[in-house]
């Protein structure tokens, strides 16, 4: 394959830069192309002097700028509009463009720089972006930094690791998928405790008015004045100042309950349960980030 590029590059000439644009400037406007790949390729061509290191640093660059600002502008011009059309059949509403702009507003220009870094987000981000309305001067701004930092970083990776190319463009894959995959679980999580927090008043309200609906019961009440003993335990096993009351039932519940999941995950592994490929396929994808290096630190910490 490399001795076939050198070739084309060769026949080419200054137009091989060429085949380096249209890759990076493709995946930047949304489309799912290796152009992270095109750009340490680049470097790695540089250092073997088919291509001066110089040229490609500005054309990589410039690529990832102006495919950025495309699809800003496609997200502005056409994006609003496809899904305030299609939001019946892709399941969103107006609030989730709302949340959007909201978000873009407060936390455009953190995505658009580090979003250049992530592989789903860098054909994404610009898009969204203009969608969301965010103002052009302020992507711009993100924008051009985060490509030519991206651009000079993966370049040189390229240029000054020679042979090991291929395994920079692995391992960044690895890395920006596994920092994507940690971004969502940061938002998850704190997008949940966030709708707690703010609505703690509201959920004690809805736990107590239960309480209250199931204790009126006329059967309950009569159990109340039958078993007062048995009445007294429960309420000092929900009591959060007794030390052997809330937090050791909320403890045992929990414990239950995974005890119980725990128990059905082992029934559907000895009886063959489709539930058993899904595992599998977990695991293939959890193996896919396994190299001996880390397996070594890992069983070391395991031990310690």
């Amino acid at each position: 394959m490399l001795e076939r590029l050198f070739d084309t590059i060769a026949i080419l000439g200054h137009w091989g830069y060429l085949l380096i644009f249209i890759p990076v400037f493709l995946e930047s406007s949304g489309l799912l192309v290796p152009g992270e790949t095109m750009a340490v390729l680049a470097g790695f061509l540089s250092s073997q002097g088919s291509l001066e290191i110089g040229d490609c640093l500005w054309v990589i660059a410039l690529g990832a700028i102006l495919g950025d600002s495309v699809g800003y502008t496609l997200g502005k011009v056409f994006g609003r509009g496809y899904f305030e059309k299609h939001n019946r059949f892709l399941f969103l509403k107006d609030k989730h463009i709302r949340k959007t702009e909201e978000y873009f507003h407060r936390h455009g220009g953190k995505t658009i720089f580090f979003g250049r870094f992530i592989g789903l987000l860098r054909a994404m981000a610009p898009f969204v972006a203009g969608m969301a309305r965010m103002r052009y001067r302020e992507f711009l701004v993100y924008n051009v930094a985060g490509g030519i930092l991206w651009a000079v970083t993966f370049t040189l990776l390229g240029y000054f690791f020679g042979q090991s190319w291929q395994l920079i463009e692995k391992w960044s894959g690895r890395a920006g998928l596994f920092a994507f995959f940690m971004l969502l679980v940061i938002v998850f999580f704190g997008y949940l405790y966030r709708t707690l927090a703010r609505r703690q008043t509201e959920i004690y309200g809805w736990f107590w008015d239960k309480c209250r609906g199931f204790i009126s019961n006329r059967h309950v009440k009569g159990f109340i004045e039958r078993h007062p003993r048995i009445i007294a335990f429960v309420m000092e096993r929900l009591s959060p100042t007794s030390y052997l009351g809330l937090h050791l039932t909320v403890g045992l519940a929990i414990s239950v309950i995974f005890a119980w999941i725990f128990g059905g995950i082992t029934e559907d592994i000895l009886t063959g349960d489709p539930f058993v490929l899904v595992d599998q396929w977990v695991l293939n994808h959890v193996l896919y980030f396994r190299t001996p290096l880390v397996t070594h630190l890992m069983v070391i910490f395991t031990q310690l």
